[in-house]
């Protein structure tokens, strides 16, 4: 196979990628819990992206077995993974709208980071459904806008707002 070698590096990112993404789901837990009422929905969105780790990695990891194995097995074992490569995206897609409807409603119900940014989650998990796969950049550029929101937003030394507490 004349791609074997960028399949596989290709696949080894996004499965990196979506490893940060649990990282990130977990600070974005660990700032969120700062709000009483909005701990269950940290958790439940650091859930959704350990779903979706969990289903890229079969996803990108049966992809990666089609580029590394295709010409050392049978055509039919070939076909069979190649089957669950193209079509195995339902885990993403579900750990997906748990993380974009918990980020976003944990967002929308604290003071600590802008409304627009919940409703575009809320609207992330939209576009997942409905454009699958595809609608994962919708993911990364939110992640991205979050990350730098919440860096900010962490250095600053303020009290917390009224209904907070302060970090666990």
């Amino acid at each position: 196979m004349a791609n074997s070698s960028g399949q596989q590096l290709s696949d080894s990112l996004w499965t990196l990628a979506f490893v940060f993404l649990v990282l990130f789901a977990g600070s974005l837990n660990s700032y969120l819990r700062r709000t009483l009422g909005v701990e269950g929905l940290g958790s439940l969105a650091l859930a959704g992206a350990a779903m979706m780790a969990v289903g890229a990695a079969i996803y990108f990891g049966c992809d990666y077995v089609l580029a590394v194995g295709a010409g050392k097995v049978s055509p039919t074992a070939v076909q069979a993974v190649n089957l669950l490569a193209v079509k195995l995206f339902f885990p993403v897609i579900a750990g997906g709208l748990v993380f974009a409807i918990a980020s976003g409603l944990a967002i929308l119900r604290g003071p600590q980071l802008p409304k627009w940014l919940g409703w575009l989650a809320l609207i992330s998990g939209i576009a997942t459904l409905t454009a699958g796969v595809f609608g994962l950049f919708v993911y990364f550029l939110w992640t991205a806008i979050a990350g730098v929101l919440i860096w900010k937003r962490s250095g600053e030394d303020s009290p917390p707002a009224d209904g907070s507490r302060a970090p666990a």
